[in-house]
This record gives structure tokens, C-alpha cells and sequence, in this order.
């Protein structure tokens, strides 16, 4: 056995201390009055009977997917295609918001399905291709316009899971620098809308 006496420990740094909050800024924004949120992904395909039994799980918050669905989100090359199947999403997205709001719930909006799609190693092609990237900020003008102000909308989620392998060409935002110009772009007429900007999914690089 071993003892070990007289020890003196000495501090030569200490950690960092909080600034207390400036003035006016001691409450926390949320964008919603409720205590806690408790939530759940949603895909483009259910019923109100879905929010209906949501609501009875207590659920009051959902990421509402504007998802094309499986294998197809990886091949959206066909713009016109892809265009038709965002206006019939879009048709539909102010009652369901309607909906929610009956049941108390606060809705994340989700593009998960960007125009183009995905390449082989999953880098979506809004960072590499200016057509798609015209077609992805020009939705996301449209689905503000549209139910921006909906008092059910908690904020929009700007793409899911963004991934990047190769660098943008000339002209073209990566993923950063698209996400931080639509957030701006947003900023300018919904200051007090959230605004999730994710960072680069996995590995991959831009």
C-alpha cells in the first residue's frame, strides 16, 4: 500500500466565466409560448386522423417533410416533374397547418427533397448545379409567401441532412454559403421566424 501526504494542488488557470445576459436579453426566444415541445417527424403522406392520434400521444410540435419519397428524392433531375409534385404539396400545406393549429401543434418545416436530387455519393446537386439552386430558393420564396405568417408555422428547416463531396463550381453557392444567403433572404421579411441551418451531414466535405 502506498499513502501520499502533503500534497498541494495549484491552479495556474481557471475556467472562463459566464457574462451575465445584457440587459433585455434574460429571456430565452423559443418562438412558442408552450413549456416544453415534444415532437415527432412527419412525412408528406398521412391524415388528419395521424395529428388526431399525435395529439392524444401529447405531442405538440412536428417536422413537417416536403419529401418526394424513398429512392425518387436521389433522381429529382426532371425539373418540370419535380415541379409539378412541389405545387401539390404546396396545394395542400395550408390546411394542414390548419389542422395542426387545431390540435396545438407547432410545425418545422422541412425541405427534404431539394430540386436534383442526389449524386451517387449522396451530394445533393443544388451545390453544384445553378439551375437547381434557382428552383430550391425560389420554392422556398414560395412556401414563405404562402403560409410564412401561419400561426402554426414554428420555423423552416432549410435542407435536410446537406451533403457536399465535391466543390461548387464558379457562380454556385455551397452548401454553407446557400444556406446563409436564404436565411438572410428570410431574415429581411420574417425577423422573428427561426431559421435551422444544418451543418454538413457526415463525412463529406464542400
Amino acid at each position: 500500500k502506498a499513502c501520499i501526504t502533503n500534497v498541494r494542488i495549484s491552479v495556474f488557470r481557471t475556467g472562463p466565466v459566464r457574462p451575465p445576459p445584457r440587459a433585455g436579453l434574460d429571456t430565452v426566444f423559443r418562438a412558442h409560448a408552450v413549456p416544453r415541445l415534444r415532437g415527432v417527424m412527419l412525412s408528406s403522406s398521412f391524415g388528419r386522423q395521424d395529428l388526431s392520434d399525435l395529439a392524444g400521444w401529447k405531442v405538440n410540435a412536428i417536422r413537417l417533410e416536403i419529401y418526394s419519397g424513398g429512392s425518387k428524392s436521389w433522381n429529382d433531375t426532371d425539373s418540370a416533374a419535380y415541379e409539378s409534385w412541389f405545387a401539390s404539396r404546396l396545394a395542400v400545406l395550408p390546411a394542414t397547418l390548419d389542422e395542426a393549429r387545431k390540435h396545438g401543434m407547432k410545425v418545422l418545416l422541412d425541405m427534404h427533397s431539394p430540386p436534383g436530387g442526389r449524386l451517387p455519393d449522396g451530394t445533393q446537386r443544388i451545390f453544384l448545379d445553378i439551375r437547381y439552386q434557382r428552383i430550391y430558393r425560389r420554392n422556398w420564396r414560395r412556401i414563405l409567401d404562402l403560409v410564412g405568417s401561419h400561426p402554426a408555422v414554428w420555423g423552416c428547416d432549410l435542407v435536410s441532412e446537406p451533403a457536399q463531396s465535391t466543390p461548387s463550381p464558379k457562380g454556385v453557392l455551397n452548401w454553407y454559403h446557400l444556406q446563409e444567403e436564404l436565411g438572410k433572404e428570410i431574415r429581411k421579411t420574417l425577423p422573428r421566424l427561426p431559421v435551422v441551418a444544418l451543418a454538413l451531414e457526415g463525412r463529406r466535405q464542400g
